[in-house]
């Protein structure tokens, strides 16, 4: 609670530093004072919109109080600023956690093409999706990229398709 305290001082004194309200934001969400908490991400999230760490702790916020529309709006609005694929990868995240594996396929999807040299985690993400889509053509396409990207990859779909 003192952590709490200082942060609040720190804002009252620097009201434009973004950091520190997504500091006292998050720490108030993690104490389950969420509708505080949210209300200083929000406020961070408008200043400094074209910024994904200000973005981010604002949508895990939504999304852990169940406000999956809200986290989804505040990531789409924050990619019309500037495009970034934390936000995409974020985005796919959520909009599986939502339940809705296709759009979650299309940002991961989104990742993977805006990405020059593509994360193996993400590719394996995507093999999941498909694989619940049970679009396994796919897959397997997915699959023989994925075993190109890294020498790790057949211990890892191997787990994954399990």
């Amino acid at each position: 609670m003192q952590a709490i305290g200082l942060l609040t001082e720190a804002v009252e004194r620097k009201p434009g530093e973004t950091s520190l309200r997504v500091n006292l934001g998050q720490a108030l969400v993690s104490i389950g004072k969420t509708v505080d908490g949210v209300r200083h991400l929000e406020q961070a999230a408008r200043q400094s919109r074209s910024h994904p760490s200000a973005v981010l702790p604002l949508a895990d916020a939504y999304a852990r109080s169940g406000q999956f529309e809200a986290a989804d709006r505040a990531l789409s609005q924050a990619l019309e600023t500037a495009p970034s694929i934390d936000l995409l990868r974020k985005r796919a995240e959520l909009r599986y956690r939502a339940g809705d594996l296709y759009a979650a396929d299309e940002f991961i999807g989104r990742v993977i093409e805006s990405d020059k040299d593509p994360r193996p985690a993400d590719l394996l993400t995507q093999v999941k999706l498909v694989l619940q889509l049970a679009d396994f053509e796919r897959a397997e396409k997915l699959v023989e990229a994925l075993l190109e990207k890294t020498p790790h990859a057949p211990a890892a779909v191997a787990s994954a398709v399990k």
